[in-house]
């Protein structure tokens, strides 16, 4: 059998797309409208709708990873504490749909706490200059990427993120 060789993570940005980023200026909102209109319809048919999608629920992952590198980082503050919750809401309705066998859905404290990170993605897209959210985009996608390697090696213990082992 042929050997595997681990697959690198995939990311949109690349080093190109660092260097050419303004460094001091943010992203303009045409360049980051779309993401943001569309997570934020993701969140309105995980909560409202008939039947979420997967890439609903990806959607709202990527912009809470994205805020809880930047925390990791220094460059935001969980200063509402929101961070965690949204952390552990989109959890529980994981653990719960996967012991019931049912659409995975948010409580209304989980539903508050998303919609949080998402007005706070949209502040750090806002305020923050286009290099760092390039660099923060290539960050989180590396720290998931090597999540999900550990998770792949046979250690199937859950993976978790620094707030959960901190409660």
């Amino acid at each position: 059998m042929k050997k595997r060789t681990p697959r690198r993570a995939s990311s949109h940005y690349g080093p190109w797309h660092v260097m050419l980023a303004n460094p001091d200026k943010p992203m303009p909102p045409s360049r980051y409208r779309h993401q943001l209109t569309r997570m934020h319809l993701a969140l309105a048919n995980i909560t409202n709708g008939q039947n979420p999608t997967d890439e609903d629920w990806r959607l709202i992952a990527d912009a809470i990873n994205l805020v809880e590198t930047l925390v990791l980082q220094g460059i935001a503050q969980d200063e509402s504490g929101l961070l965690h919750d949204a952390i552990t809401a989109v959890a529980e309705a994981f653990d719960r749909a996967d012991q019931d066998s049912a659409r995975m859905r948010l409580t209304g404290p989980g539903i508050t706490a998303c919609r949080a990170v998402l007005a706070d993605w949209g502040a750090c897209l806002e305020q923050l200059p286009e290099r760092t959210v390039i660099e923060a985009h290539i960050a989180t996608d590396r720290r998931i990427a090597e999540k999900l390697r550990r998770y792949s090696l046979g250690n199937r213990a859950a993976v978790v993120t620094r707030f959960e082992t901190e409660t």
